[in-house]
Parts: C-alpha cells; sequence; structure tokens
C-alpha cells in the first residue's frame, strides 16, 4: 500500500475529480458508485477518505468528505448542506472498502456501477467467476500479462450493500490474484497500493469487461486462448511444422489444429523438467546486451544511492576480498572516502563483466543492481515467445519446473517475476544457481536431484544449450536435450544428444526414451495398474505433516494437497500465532504488576506497547513455522500439490483453486488420508463483520483493542484471548451457555482458575445464557448489541452493549467440498467424518470405506493439532498392516493463560462416576506450586496439581495442573498414562532439584496404593498391562 505525501484535504480534492470523471462514464451516480482513498493527517496519521453516499457525485466538494481512521472509526462527519441537498451519510460500502483495506494493504478502493461491469456477470448467469485471457489490457492488471488469465470472482447481490461484506470477503480470500471482486446485476469493486493504480485497474477492468462482452456478440469466448504462438520467428518455420504435421500462417499455428491438440498424456511426462536460462528461455542477446551493461552501467549509481546500507556494505565487502583472491589492484577500506571505495569496486566490477568471470561477489552485486532495475520498471526480462505457455502446460500436467542457471536465485526470481508475459514464478517449483555445484559437473546435478522429490534421475529432463552441461546432466542419470534457438552458439556435429528448437517440442520422443530405459510411468490412473503416490494426504496442517513425515520414515512415496496454507489451522490462524500474542502479552502484564517486580527488587518505570509490533511479533513466527514446515517436506521428497481436493474415488482425488489455472490436476494413490481440519464455529444469528464482531482468526491479527470485548465462550480459546486483551488493557465479559465458567475444566481447577485468571482482572462474565443476536456496530460510534438468551428457559434476560465481541464457541469440521458421496461417505449433523478406532473412514453402511482415512478434528475425535500429528501416525501404521489404536485418553491439553492450565485423562467428577460404576476405590492426590522452590525463586507460587488414580492397582486416570509452565509438566503424565505406567512404576523416578518438575514428583509420591490382594496384580500381569496402545 502507498499513501506517498497525499494529505487528507489533497484526497478530498482526488475524490471530488474522480467521481466527476466516472460520473462522465457512467460508472458514478447520485446515489450510486463510490470513492475511498488512504492518505495522511496533519499529524502522519493514517486516514481513510470517504466520499458520502445518497449525493450527486458530479456536484460533490472536499467538505462533503468522510474521514475514518485506519479501522474504519469515523473521525469527522462533514455537515449538512442547506436543501435540497440530503444530509450527509456514510456510505454502506463502508466495510466492503474496508475488507479491501485490511485483506489486501490497499491504498485506494472504487466502487464502480457500470453497465460493462454489470453485463460481465451476466455473460454466464450461473458463473462464480470472470475470465478473461490474450488481450492487451490485461498487462494493467498488477501481477498479471498478456498470456496469462485474469480472473475475477463474481459474488452474488442482496438487498443492501453492507450485507455484502462477508461474501466480500470472502471472494478476496478465495481468489489472491484479483484485485477486483464483481457483484452481479450491480458492478465491480477494485482496488489498488495507490489511487493511480485503482485508477488505472478500473479503467482496465472495464475495459476487459467491455471485450468479453462484445466478443461474446460476435459467437467468441474471451475466456479461451488463440492458438499458441510460435517460437522465434520465421526462421525454418515451414519446414519444422510441415515434418509435425501443423499448418501454418503468418507465424500462428491454425486455430483448427490448436483445438485439436491432444491434452499431454501424463504416462508421457517426466515428473521434472529444469531450464537453463541462456540461449534456452531467453535470448543470449538479452543477457549479453541488456542485463550485464544494465548492471554496469548502474553499479555507480546503485552503489552512491545505497552506501550506507548494510547490503551494500556486504556487497563491497565480497568484492573486496574476491579482488584480494585474484591478486587484482585492492579495494580500499571505509577510511579512503565513499567516492574512492566506490571507483575501486567499479573498476573491478568492469573488469570482471568484461571478462565474463562468475564469481559469487558479481553475481550477488548485479542481482542487487538488477533487482533495483526490475522494481523499477527500467527493466523487463524478455523470454521467448513459447515460454509462457509451455510453462502453464506443463503445471497443469503436473510436470515440476526448476531453473539452474549461473546467475544468483535472486536474479532468476527477479528475471521470471518481471518478464513480459508477467510474474511467471507461480509457475516454478524452485531455483538452484551455482552454490549447488558448477553446471559442467555430474555432481551439481546429483545434488539437486535429491531436492526434486523423484525416485530415479532418469525422471528428471534437463533442456540447456551447452554441451558440457547436457553431458554432466547425462552422467549424473537425467535425460538431457540441447537446445538450437536463434542466436545460440553452434551446436558441434556427433554430439549424441536429442535437438529442440522450441519448448513444444521438449517432451517429444520422451515415451520412448524412459520407456527404452525400463522407468515406471510418472501418472497411471486406471483400476489395477501402479497409482501416482502410495500415499497422498488432504490437508497439510499438524496433523497431515505428522503423517507426512511418519509415511516418508516408513519408505512412502507421499504427496500433500493443501488448498490454503501449509500448517493449516494451528500455525496459521490458531495455537502458533495465539502463543505469540500471549507472550508478548504475558510480558506487559508482568512488567506492569510493580508489586510483582519490586518483590523481586526490579524497579520498572512507564510500560508501554506497540498494537501493531505485537501483532507482527504474531504474523512473522506463523510465517517462519509455516515455511520451516515446508521445507521439512521438500526436503523430505514430498511433493505439495495446491489445490481444494474433491475425491473422484477411493484412490483418486481431483485437485484446483477457483481462478487460477496454473494449478490443479488429478492424483490417484493407495491410501488416502482426509486432513482438512476445522473453521471457527458461529452459532445462527451471530453475523461476523470482522471488526467488531469476529473470530479468532481475525482477533490473532490485533488490528485493534476494544474498550470492552465480550466473548462468547469460555473454553481454552475465550481463556487465552481474554488473558491477552487484558494484559494489553481491555475489559472482558465471558458469555457461557453453561451454568458454570469453564464447563470444559475439572471443578477444582476451574474454581482457582476463576481466581487466578478472573477475579482481580477487569472480567466478568454471564452463565446459563446465550447470545441469540448480537448486531454489529462501527469502532468508536455505534456499540455492539448482544442479546442474551436464558438457555434453559428461552426468554430473553438482558442486552448488552460493548465495543467488540469475540465468537469463541468452538470449531466446525472443514468437510465441505470433498464430495464424499463418490466414496458412500455421509457426514454427521454437524460435519465430522464417521471413523474407526483405526481412523478408517466409515461409510453410510457404517462399514469400513477401503484405503481412506481420516484424522485430526475432521473426525472430531479430540480437536487438537498433536492429537492430530498422533492420529495421522496411527493411521499410517494400520495401512501398513500393524494395527494400532490411539487412546486418546494418553493425549494431554493445554491452556496458555497466565499461569497455565493442563490436563491429561478424566475429571474427578468422571473419575467418581467410573469408580461408582465399576466398584474400585478412588485415590484423589494433590500438591501446591507453593511448596515448589522453583515457582517460589520466581514468586509464582499460586497453583496446584491433582492426581486421580486406582487404589487398587495404582492406574493413573487423569492429571490436572494449574500453575507456571503446567503446559510442560503435563507430558510425564501424559507419558505414564499412554504407556501404562501405575503409580508405583514412576514412585521412584528421579526429578532435578530444583525444577518445577518436583511438582509432579510430590504429586506422585503422595498418593497411595492399596497392597495387592490377588494373583492378579503380578509382574507378568503388570509387565502384558505395560505394553502400549499407540506409538
Amino acid at each position: 500500500m502507498t499513501i506517498g505525501n497525499t494529505t487528507v484535504e489533497e484526497a478530498k480534492g482526488l475524490i471530488c475529480e474522480l467521481c466527476r470523471l466516472f460520473y462522465d462514464q457512467g460508472w458514478v451516480g447520485g446515489t450510486g458508485g463510490g470513492i475511498s482513498l488512504k492518505a495522511l493527517d496533519d499529524d502522519g496519521s493514517e486516514r481513510i477518505v470517504m466520499a458520502p453516499s445518497g449525493v450527486q457525485k458530479e456536484r460533490m466538494e472536499p467538505r462533503d468528505m468522510f474521514v475514518l481512521d485506519s479501522q474504519g472509526n469515523v473521525l469527522h462527519t462533514p455537515e449538512a448542506r442547506p436543501p435540497p441537498y440530503r444530509p450527509p451519510k456514510l456510505s454502506e460500502c463502508q466495510p466492503l472498502f474496508t475488507s479491501a483495506y485490511e485483506l489486501r494493504g490497499a491504498g485506494a478502493v472504487l466502487h464502480s456501477h457500470s453497465l460493462n461491469a454489470v453485463m460481465a456477470t451476466m455473460l454466464d448467469p450461473n458463473a462464480t467467476e470472470f475470465r478473461v485471457t490474450h488481450i492487451e489490457m490485461i498487462k494493467g492488471i498488477e501481477g498479471h500479462g498478456f498470456y496469462g488469465n485474469c480472473v475475477v470472482p463474481i459474488i452474488e447481490n442482496t438487498a443492501r450493500e453492507c450485507e455484502l461484506t462477508d461474501r466480500m470477503r470472502q471472494a478476496i480470500i478465495d481468489f489472491p490474484q484479483s484485485n477486483a471482486v464483481l457483484v452481479r446485476r450491480h458492478g465491480v469493486y477494485v482496488w489498488g497500493k495507490d489511487w493511480i493504480q485503482a485508477k488505472t485497474q478500473a479503467e482496465c477492468y472495464d475495459y476487459l469487461f467491455e471485450a468479453a462482452v462484445k466478443m461474446a456478440q460476435l459467437g467468441l469466448n474471451a475466456a479461451q486462448p488463440p492458438a499458441p504462438l510460435i517460437a522465434n520467428g520465421a526462421v525454418q518455420q515451414g519446414k519444422r511444422h510441415a515434418e509435425n504435421g501443423v499448418s501454418e500462417a503468418n507465424g500462428v499455428a491454425a486455430n483448427g489444429v490448436a483445438a485439436k491438440r491432444a491434452k499431454l498424456s501424463h504416462a508421457a511426462l517426466p515428473r521434472a523438467i529444469v531450464l537453463d536460462i541462456e540461449g534456452t528461455v531467453a535470448p543470449i542477446s538479452y543477457v549479453a546486451d541488456v542485463m550485464f551493461p544494465y548492471a554496469r552501467d548502474n553499479v555507480a549509481a546503485h552503489l552512491g544511492a545505497h552506501y550506507e546500507t548494510p547490503e551494500a556494505r556486504a556487497d563491497i565487502d565480497a568484492i573486496r576480498k574476491q579482488a584480494a583472491e585474484d591478486g587484482a589492484a585492492p579495494i580500499p577500506d571505509a577510511a579512503a572516502g565513499k567516492e574512492a571505495v566506490i571507483a575501486a569496486v567499479v573498476s573491478w566490477v568492469h573488469a570482471a563483466i568484461a571478462a565474463d568471470r562468475k564469481v559469487g561477489a558479481l553475481k550477488q552485486l548485479q542481482g542487487h543492481v538488477w533487482r533495483a532495475g526490475f522494481r523499477s520498471g527500467k527493466m523487463t526480462a524478455q523470454l521467448f515467445r513459447d515460454v509462457p505457455d509451455a510453462l502453464v502446460e506443463w503445471r497443469n500436467a503436473g510436470i515440476k519446473t526448476y531453473i539452474y542457471s549461473s546467475g544468483s536465485r535472486e536474479a532468476q526470481h527477479l528475471f521470471f517475476g518481471h518478464s513480459q508475459a508477467g510474474d511467471l514464478r507461480p509457475y516454478l517449483c524452485g531455483y538452484f544457481d551455482t552454490s549447488s555445484g558448477l553446471k559442467g559437473e555430474a555432481g551439481s546435478y546429483h545434488n539437486i536431484q535429491l531436492t526434486l522429490g523423484v525416485d530415479d534421475p532418469s525422471e528428471v529432463l534437463f533442456a540447456t544449450d551447452m554441451l558440457a552441461e547436457a553431458q554432466a546432466a547425462q552422467a549424473a542419470g537425467w535425460q538431457a536435450v540441447l537446445v538450437a534457438r536463434p542466436g545460440n552458439k553452434p551446436l558441434p556435429e556427433n554430439h549424441g544428444f536429442r535437438v529442440v528448437e522450441s519448448m513444444q517440442e521438449l517432451l517429444k520422443q520422451h515415451v520412448a526414451t524412459r520407456s527404452s530405459r525400463g522407468q515406471r510411468c510418472a501418472v497411471v490412473a486406471m483400476a489395477g495398474a501402479k497409482y501416482d503416490y502410495d500415499l497422498v494426504i488432504i490437508g497439510c496442517g499438524v496433523g497431515g505433516h505428522g503423517a507426512a513425515l511418519h509415511a516418508v520414515e516408513q519408505g512412502m512415496k507421499v504427496a500433500v494437497i493443501e488448498g490454503h496454507d501449509i500448517g493449516g489451522t494451528c500455525v496459521n490462524r490458531g495455537c502458533v500465532p495465539s502463543k505469540a500474542l500471549l507472550a508478548a502479552s504475558g510480558r506487559i502484564r508482568d512488567m506492569k504488576n510493580e508489586m510483582h517486580m519490586k518483590s523481586m527488587g526490579i524497579q520498572v518505570g512507564s510500560v508501554s506497547f506497540d498494537r501493531a509490533g505485537v501483532a507482527a511479533h504474531a504474523t512473522q513466527l506463523a510465517s517462519a513455522i509455516q515455511g520451516n514446515l515446508k521445507r521439512s517436506l521438500e526436503a523430505l521428497g514430498v511433493d505439495i500439490l495446491i489445490g481444494q481436493a474433491k475425491f473422484v474415488d477411493n484412490h483418486t482425488i481431483k485437485y484446483g483453486l477457483p481462478g487460477r489455472v496454473d494449478v490443479g490436476g488429478q492424483v490417484t494413490a493407495k491410501d488416502v488420508i482426509i486432513a482438512t481440519g476445522s473453521v471457527p464455529f458461529v452459532p445462527p444469528g451471530i453475523p461476523i463483520d470482522g471488526k467488531t464482531v469476529f473470530t479468532s482468526d481475525h482477533a490473532l491479527k490485533l488490528e485493534w483493542l476494544p474498550n470492552w470485548v465480550a466473548i462468547i465462550g469460555s473454553g481454552y480459546i475465550g481463556l487465552e484471548f481474554s488473558d491477552v486483551y487484558t494484559a494489553l488493557g481491555c475489559e472482558v465479559t465471558f458469555i457461557e451457555a453453561m451454568d458454570k465458567i469453564m464447563p470444559g475444566f475439572d471443578t477444582e481447577i476451574a474454581r482457582m482458575a476463576e481466581r487466578l485468571l478472573i477475579k482481580g482482572r477487569p472480567i466478568d462474565y454471564h452463565t446459563g445464557v446465550i447470545a441469540t443476536k448480537v448486531t454489529p456496530g462501527v469502532p468508536g460510534v455505534k456499540p455492539v448489541e448482544i442479546e442474551l438468551t436464558d438457555f434453559k428457559t428461552k426468554k430473553v434476560v438482558d442486552t448488552l452493549e460493548v465495543d467488540a465481541c469475540m465468537v469463541a464457541t468452538g470449531r466446525a469440521p472443514y468437510t465441505n467440498g470433498l464430495n464424499l458421496g463418490s466414496i458412500g461417505v455421509e457426514t454427521d449433523r454437524r460435519g465430522f467424518v464417521p471413523v474407526s478406532e483405526k481412523m478408517e473412514v466409515l461409510g453410510s453402511d457404517g462399514k469400513v470405506v477401503p484405503n481412506v482415512y481420516c484424522i485430526g478434528d475432521a473426525n472430531g475425535k479430540y480437536m487438537l493439532a498433536h492429537a492430530a500429528s498422533a492420529q495421522g501416525i496411527s493411521a499410517v501404521e494400520n495401512m501398513l498392516g500393524r494395527p494400532n489404536v490411539l487412546n486418546h485418553l494418553s493425549i494431554p491439553a493445554a491452556c496458555f493463560t497466565h499461569p497455565e492450565v493442563s490436563f491429561v485423562g478424566v475429571t474427578q467428577e468422571k473419575a467418581e462416576e467410573m469408580a461408582k460404576e465399576q466398584g474400585f476405590p478412588l485415590g484423589v492426590a494433590k500438591t501446591s506450586f507453593k511448596a515448589n522452590s522453583k515457582a517460589l525463586a520466581e514468586k509464582e507460587g499460586e497453583g496446584m496439581a491433582k492426581m486421580l488414580y486406582r487404589k487398587d492397582t495404582g492406574e493413573i486416570l487423569g492429571v490436572h495442573i494449574i500453575g507456571l509452565h503446567a503446559a510442560d509438566l503435563i507430558h510425564e503424565a501424559s507419558n505414564a498414562i499412554a504407556t501404562k505406567q501405575t503409580v508405583q512404576d514412576i514412585k521412584f523416578a528421579v526429578h532435578a532439584h530444583p525444577t518445577l518438575s518436583e511438582v509432579l514428583d510430590e504429586l506422585i509420591k503422595s498418593a497411595h496404593v492399596n497392597p495387592p490382594s490377588s494373583s492378579s496384580n503380578s509382574s507378568a500381569a503388570k509387565a502384558g498391562a505395560k505394553q502400549p496402545v499407540a506409538a
């Protein structure tokens, strides 16, 4: 998002000017359409300036504008003008505009009622997206090129625009490449990083809408690409095409041939294609005559502008070291002055470029110069005309494409991100440079192969214009072809390699080549034949990731299909970012507790915090963990397929994303695991606007801090966020349907948790009531209204007015869209997939569906991330023929409040029921943190631990802890239950002193087991009982 130096007053004038322009074009009128811009206030604060609703747009003046803060709160309402003008009204588009600002970081949002936009939504009245390709103005849309597909989501209209918010937000999320959303029979919303880009894109979109409508009138489909272009001009094209049986006219293949072109047979494809750049995908002349001269001519200016930055200093240091190694004229140190250092570096760079050197120091600096050139628009990478279409075709056919070039990986990223065809990086799976080894050495190709996820080196196809590189790749077991492009050096005779002149020819003869080597097909999707994979996992959250790692360890070939983010809910919208917020807010709470600090001799002054910085900590942590998970999968050779999956049959999965032609396909697998996770559950009658009424997904962004927030639900999620909000200065009210707060906790633990986590903090609660109606508000203007109804009598008992309302009523399985009916499966009324104790999916007849498993939140057995991972491991064990049943009572749970709460097994209430029904004596052991030296050293003596056990056998039934690091302490008890260790077995374990683990030591030692009265408790029987139920 770019605001630049646009002030609020300037933005007001701009909006008036734009409204008059758009009025003349028919985009806005007296009652329709709108414009909003971001600008800077006098104090530098970010503001949103918005045109009012229901006024004559062509006659608006700057004084008519609303001004909002960055959170959407109204700061300035314009004064009413005398009749016949109507009083100013905040546009109902406001939450829609805010969605683009929030989700896309927009700097300006325009709403047009253009007739072209309306007609575009009616080309197919049932379509959920508008699609156009190969039309010039596509290039005016950020992130798009002429060859690409421009896709705009279409949402259905509502009676009022403010009711479109949820649909608008979902469309923005589902179509990350689009910069607009169409509303059927209504118009379009368009945004950009600033008003210039938003205006330009609105004009381009309108042109594309009109073009599509007029093409439809001529019987043409704007979504259908024309016949593919033939590469490299007209040189020898006629001869080549005659040989290939393709007619040719003016360098363009005939439409009939293009229409009849058979889809690539998956059995004919390599699993990976690796491409050189110079002379293969780009003319040598571009690299030699454009890129290198640009770096040479601009290095001095680049260093002059960035001399004081760490990056430039690192570049200079690298060249200084390289010059010393070369024995060249030395690069002076910084004491010689900026001009002298830059002059010496420039001299060395010019000499190195002239000598065509490929050393790392030069490539590093060149990459930074090129980056500035590409980003400024002064450079655009020129590819051969056949490359974009080939990349799309290969990706759609399931082939992974990589780049291996002597240029740095950063330079490769820049090159393909700023080509004449737009951003082509989504079509590439990875980049390799000489850090993987020299291109003329076979070992380099062997090193690269290890990261490509192929079973055999012959499954990789390498294309280059250099014979030595082809020979090295062949020596490593790869298939290699030589590329003859205009401007390339002539190839030597009798080299023994196949030669191609275009990317379309690259896969010819490939079937014969591979079959002659006895290699199996990459994809076989027919009954009785081999599958693409041993295991395909639908969803790659913590559960899917854990299953994938265990499957690979067992020698299985694995792919994961992920339609959103690697890491799923836990990493991106749950466990991980919430712990970052809790860590930061916990530090703030501690530092603000002067009495606690003084008790340890610490003097703390005024404590402040940066809300945006706290939020950024959570976002950055989630991003880092997501990257770690992805890299761990890639390192093990797990294929990551992008898309939303649906079953074709027990072994076949289709996948893809709305509006994305670069991803998708169909794969087969011997076994399939459903690991699709869950989404926040929102009860009926609660509209989510993402601003004043929101779920944990929204709360994690911490976009604002309401003075008073109501939290519906007092489970783990609600408690953790109450901890965050109160530490950051908010007041909290819980709304709980059950008769007691924290109904999922052991009663005694819940009482202590109420004392430590609620009383003494700005928190109150209502129990035995439900929120039957919630009316969103406007931050700083209108409160959120919550109607409370008695859970038993169903009578309205109260109404709350708060600043915000968070819905924390649990989670619902994300199982829609899987086409489970195709495999004879029905979910229960809540959407959970029924499974056996071995995680096998059960059909509607109650019988096991062969080869299909379901783990994690999707099956509803235990909705915790680590439970999903354990279930995934159990499922893999079962599909390998090693029966495994997971003991869910051994899985621990934790609430990461301050102090923490954790438990494993049953509550005391449940244990008492079990004792009564089964006739055994129940033992209850307790201990306090006040007796623990480590807790006292940290002035954190509040807390207790409780163990429930059978006094006759010593079997541990449950352990509950509240106190410092309770979440870490619970695992000793969890492991004991999982391995069936009794109180007697672990009573003599030694714990380090002084540590918090001694809380468990004291707890276990305080338990007393009655002496065995019969041989039923013999050593042999006990040994048998200790066999684990889960690996």
